[in-house]
């Protein structure tokens, strides 16, 4: 569960009685893993004490003698690890007795004591770890409910832990009067009060950059008053001494200079930058995050903020890549220069919008871009001071207008593994991502570049590759250090129990006369399902020590049999079983299934289970009225929404901006929901509180191919990854439930979780190597310009034969990631035919057309084939300029159409791949397996009632009567049209605006 760095520090601890503190990692989460599979047992009443007994006494005894020590020598060198140590030991130990002795759980102030929750939450924040701390911070809500001073310290205490020090800084202490024999009890309050008053300092300092301190120390004050004889080890033997204040303070005492030092306000301002602005903007951020983790603070002290410094930013999932970059981007916006923000999908684009705007409205003049369409016309005036948008969107806007990159100071791109080549599969978007990069290297040479992804392992090479190519320092910050910890779990069960499971299907299949197995069948193929823990971060050891096993669930699931009377995992029912479980004990859980159809059938087979939970979608609606009302009247009817029917949500491609905002805001809320179901958009990047991330499956149905294909390791990792956030669950725990049944007997595990071990959870987060996507484009090129596929033909039309251009071969491949590899392996002749041969292919593709320059210039922005571009250029001159000028929007509509759907090579030269060639059988409600180019084709034509309705503001509703003439629960086929198929016909419109202004 620990990553290497933590391990580390944990093992630096000094030796306490007979506990070998070499395997304490894997030992602490031992009952980490213990509790989790426990904790129905725990939360019914029948928890045997005896079960944990040993590991409590471990637990007791490294946090009372490492707080000690963390006292008496405050100086040490690890003390940041023993007192993390310590507050683990604590904090595990809170969980226990939450449901074992929840009696015993100190929440009390007093002469001698503190409430051990309080030890915990400052020891996190001494151990560096403010994310344990937040979290740590639930066991001290039950006494927060009066003015008492203790409880306003402990309200203190608690938002200091989860960094929210503007609610530190407005509490105030009542007016008290005390009797005449209530002295004991003024002097107490007195030293509570003075504690109080040094937390509200030290927030104050971490909240204001320009904070005037006033010299009163107020914990040295109360260590000074609360025992005559200072010297520790006879504190107990004096009447005088006030232990609990003492102990606080001297805790408090130890934190205040580190967190101090931690404080993200005190953030060097970049060179030449306006201090009083960058305080300004530091105040901003510190309201959420006023802390700087480890690797922050790391990589604040290099020239990374610094104008003239690019960086490539490999931290794992949720070691905080997001606050680098708004540093970053804000030094940018401080500079004078804008930002390009790029981004994978249009649901972090919707997150990244949000983000933006959140951070810095009112910070900077000028509006964020819009991001609704894939394809759009470009206005006059100039890009905003930042942009949000996909890299198919910034290739496009540089080709059509590179004038506007000119004064981009800063591309981030943010999920930058996106520009991956696999070997096995060519993927059109990896090569455009990577094309968009060159392009911005040629257009913006003076910009700064920040690529950020949790799951590159070759962040140094492509660092340097970068200070290749932009002639300046780039920095690799790859440290695989994060706040949060995932327990990764897998499920198998008992060989017995498949053996004889297997049994049953053999004598159901000689006993039937069906094809296949019977529902009754079916019903009887039940096994108690085991949770396989690893001890490790990384699978790599062999020993059955560093492993656990042990049930979670109490009763059997339901496994299943496909056709051919094999045993099957049943992954997404199983997974159902798991995430109800979860879920009604306020876990917040998030499951990934691999269609977003799945989506929808899982979330209510867990709804179903979860039936006793308050039906609460009108909570929502209360507090978001507007944004139901815009559903509503986008959908039609709120009733064909994706939102949350307050049990579970779903979030896939298919929904709508609102819908997924909506569902993310209900997750979030502790009230809200506790489920959500969800495809890989959400493993893209989107944040989400969740202690819990189970995994159905690990292959997926890939729409290209029409086949499963196993999910690349970096993938599952990445969403493993989201399992504990900074904020709300700094540990999580994952459970993959694989495609394939995994069995065990005794010490033996069946071939599948090796092939698991050593393909996927054996590597860190950062596991993807990247290789440049051009290199394949290049050696898969024919020299026979006839044979190039429309993939091929896309990227060649973009490239300009004049030497030295912005867009020319040369100028673009000499900036490759692949040039940079030759370079080093000492390949570059190799590299430089290859390249030749891209010339000659595409002389040979531009000697075939004689191009006027406009249909050059338009072909060379676009990546269109010159014969397109003559085509749409004799459409335009038919109909006449002019008379395009006077024509309405819908008879626009009606003419383009028109004629597209006049040739079949015309529209298929347009509309490439098998996923578009599905989009539009949905929306021709035409059946996927029968939808032939041909079929199309002669359909082709309903595409324009569509178009037109969607033009003319009709609703979804209404869209999917024209599609099929009925409706379904969600309106599937409408939603693919609008959000997947428009912005590809929206292209073809912004390609016939292009040709006449060229």
């Amino acid at each position: 569960m620990y990553n290497s760095i933590t391990e580390e520090n944990i093992r630096s601890i000094p030796k306490v009685g007979s506990i070998d503190i070499e395997r304490l990692p894997q030992e602490l989460t031992r009952i980490y893993a213990v509790v989790i599979s426990v904790r129905s047992n725990l939360s019914n009443g029948s928890f045997e004490k005896d079960a944990l007994a040993a590991s409590i006494d471990m637990l007791r005894s490294l946090a009372n003698n490492l707080e000690t020590l963390a006292v008496i020598l405050p100086d040490l060198e690890n003390k940041r690890s023993i007192a993390f140590v310590c507050a683990t030991a604590r904090y595990l130990l809170l969980q226990i007795r939450e449901y074992s002795e929840p009696e015993l759980v100190s929440v009390m102030f007093g002469r001698d004591q503190i409430p051990e929750v309080i030890s915990a939450m400052v020891l996190f924040l001494i151990g560096n770890s403010p994310a344990d701390a937040c979290e740590a911070s639930r066991f001290a809500k039950r006494d927060l409910i009066d003015d008492r001073i203790e409880s306003l310290l402990m309200r203190a205490i608690v938002h200091l832990a989860k960094g929210e020090m503007s609610h530190i800084v407005n509490l105030s202490v009542p007016d008290i009067e005390y009797e005449a024999d209530e002295s004991e009890r003024e002097a107490i309050d007195y030293l509570w009060e003075c504690l109080l008053n040094g937390v509200k300092q030290l927030a104050e300092e971490l909240f204001d950059p320009n904070f005037a301190k006033d010299k009163t120390d107020y914990f040295k004050t109360v260590i000074e008053l609360s025992v005559f004889d200072p010297e520790y080890e006879s504190l107990f033997e004096k009447e005088s001494l006030y232990a609990g204040p003492y102990h606080l303070a001297k805790l408090l005492d130890i934190l205040r200079d580190d967190l101090l030092l931690r404080g993200i306000v005190k953030v060097s301002p970049p060179v030449n930058t306006d201090a009083e602005l960058w305080g300004t903007f530091l105040a901003r951020i510190a309201k959420e995050r006023p802390y700087l983790w480890e690797n922050h603070f790391d990589a604040v002290k290099t020239n990374f903020l610094n104008t003239g410094c690019s960086a490539v930013l490999t931290f794992p999932t949720g070691a905080g890549k997001s606050t680098l970059a708004e540093l970053k981007i804000s030094s940018t916006l401080l500079a004078g220069k804008r930002v390009i923000y790029l981004v994978p999908t249009h649901a972090l684009e919707d997150q990244a919008n949000s983000n933006m705007l959140r951070i810095f409205e009112g910070f900077i003049p000028e509006s964020i871009m819009e991001f609704d369409l894939e394809y759009t016309d470009i206005e006059d005036s100039a890009l905003p001071s930042i942009a949000v948008m996909t890299p198919e969107k910034c290739l496009t806007l540089i080709s059509v207008r590179p004038e506007e990159f000119a004064d981009v100071g800063l591309v981030v791109f943010d999920e930058f593994h996106l520009v991956h080549g696999r070997e096995e599969k060519k993927d059109r978007r990896s090569i455009d991502a990577m094309f968009c990069l060159l392009r911005l290297f040629a257009e913006a040479p003076y910009a700064d570049y920040l690529l950020i992804s949790a799951m590159v392992e070759n962040g140094p090479e492509i660092a340097e590759w970068i200070s290749s190519v932009t002639k300046r320092e780039c920095v690799a910050f790859d440290s695989s250090w994060k706040p949060t910890r995932q327990l990764h779990s897998c499920l198998m069960y008992r060989e017995e129990d498949i053996v004889k499971l297997e049994g049953v299907l053999r004598k159901a299949r000689k006993d039937s006369t069906s094809s296949g197995p019977s529902a009754a069948v079916k019903r009887e193929l039940q096994a108690v399902p085991f949770t396989f823990f690893s001890l490790r971060n990384k699978w790599e050891s062999k020993s059955s020590d560093d492993y656990y096993i042990n049930r979670i669930l109490t009763q059997p699931v339901n496994l299943s049999a496909n056709s051919d009377w094999k045993l099957t995992s049943n992954r997404n029912e199983v997974a159902a079983e798991f995430a109800s479980y979860f879920a009604s004990r306020n876990i917040k859980t998030l499951v990934f299934v691999d269609d977003p159809r799945i989506t929808k059938s899982t979330s209510r087979k867990i709804s179903a289970k979860l039936e006793d939970v308050t039906f609460q979608r009108t909570d929502l609606m209360d507090k978001y009225p507007q944004m139901f009302e815009a559903l509503a009247l986008e959908l039609g009817d709120i009733k064909y929404s994706f939102v949350s029917n307050g049990r579970t949500a779903v979030h896939h491609g298919n929904m709508l901006p609102l819908e997924r905002r909506l569902n993310e805001n209900y997750f979030k809320r502790k009230d809200g929901i506790n489920v959500v179901v969800a495809t890989a958009t959400l493993a893209q990047g989107i944040n989400l509180p969740a202690e819990v991330v189970i995994m159905a499956g690990d292959d997926r149905f890939d729409e290209d191919t029409g086949y499963r294909e196993t999910i690349d390791p970096q993938e599952i990792l990445n969403a493993a990854g989201r399992a504990g956030r900074a904020g709300s669950a700094a540990q999580g725990m994952v459970l993959l439930i694989p495609g394939k049944l995994i069995h065990y007997k005794d010490n033996t595990v069946s071939q599948k979780w090796w092939e698991l071990k050593e393909t996927v959870f054996s590597s860190s987060d950062q596991c993807l190597k990247i290789n440049d996507p051009l290199i394949g484009f290049l050696d898969n090129l024919s020299s026979d310009s006839t044979k190039l596929t429309a993939e091929q033909k896309n990227v060649i039309f973009r490239l300009n034969l004049i030497p030295d251009t912005e867009n020319s071969i040369n100028t673009i491949f000499d900036k490759s990631f692949g040039k940079y590899r030759a370079f080093k392996d000492s390949q570059e002749e190799s590299y430089a035919e290859k390249v030749q041969k891209l010339i000659v292919v595409r002389t040979e593709v531009d000697g075939e057309y004689v191009n006027e320059d406009w249909v050059g210039r338009v072909s060379l922005k676009m990546g269109l084939d010159p014969q397109f571009v003559i085509e749409v250029g004799n459409f335009v001159n038919d109909v006449g300029i002019v008379e395009l000028g006077e024509m309405t929007l819908d008879e626009i509509i009606d003419e383009v159409m028109d004629w597209l759907c006049e040739k079949q090579e015309r529209i298929f030269s347009f509309f490439t791949g098998n996923a578009i060639h599905a989009q539009l059988a949905k929306a021709l409600n035409i059946p996927i397996n029968k939808a032939t180019e041909e079929i199309i084709f002669t359909k082709m034509s309903g595409i324009k009632d569509l178009l037109l309705a969607y033009i003319n503001g009709k609703d979804y509703y209404r869209i999917q009567i024209l599609i099929s003439g009925n409706s379904d629960d969600n309106l599937d086929k409408a939603r693919s049209f609008c959000l997947k198929l428009i912005p590809n016909l929206s292209f073809i419109f912004g390609v016939i605006s292009l040709v006449i202004r060229d």
